[in-house]
């Protein structure tokens, strides 16, 4: 029960986490933009040359059960920067592909349904777009949010059906994207 994520806060290094593209640089820092209240490094995602260049991580999960992810997102431009679980059958984004507000630490959340061993990837703003992460919680929904550090937030709830480019067995939850910005 937890986080299934191998070092979502990044607090120490970016151990577990692969870049996803050739040529992406992925870094723990601490300024440019400053991390979001309450931690000290986030993980920065730059030299990306495509749209789907990201981060990855190949956590190992269960095959039928429903898993809810949650990131702080950071971005100078509003676009889109959203998780994809690559699957048998295709790949879902479960917090939705909307743009994100631009240059505020934003959290993006959703659920889905695993239907295969996944890859998950971070991806989503245009080519030569550099964003952060920070606070990645992965967890079985079933067993309720891991206890961990939390920030202040303010919150807005928005509910988008999640996008799924898919063979027609690939099922995935209906999707709450929460968009808060840290205060």
């Amino acid at each position: 029960v937890g986080n299934v994520w191998a070092n979502g806060d990044f607090e120490r290094s970016v151990a577990s986490w692969d870049a996803f593209g050739e040529g992406v640089r992925v870094q723990a820092r601490s300024s440019n933009p400053a991390p979001p209240k309450g931690s000290t490094q986030y993980l920065s995602v730059t030299q990306r040359t495509e749209t789907w260049m990201g981060v990855a991580q190949s956590p190992n999960l269960q095959v039928g059960t429903e898993y809810s992810i949650r990131c702080q997102v950071y971005v100078e431009q509003s676009v889109p920067v959203y998780p994809t679980f690559q699957m048998s059958g295709g790949w879902n984004q479960p917090a939705g592909t909307d743009p994100i507000p631009a240059r505020s630490w934003t959290q993006v959340e959703g659920s889905i349904t695993i239907t295969g061993q996944p890859e998950i990837f971070f991806e989503g703003p245009p080519a030569n777009v550099p964003f952060g992460l920070d606070g990645c919680v992965l967890w079985k929904t079933a067993d309720g949010f891991p206890t961990v550090a939390t920030t202040t937030t303010t919150t807005t709830t928005t509910t988008a059906a999640p996008t799924t480019t898919a063979a027609p067995t690939t099922t995935a939850a209906q999707t709450t994207r929460t968009v808060a910005q840290t205060t």
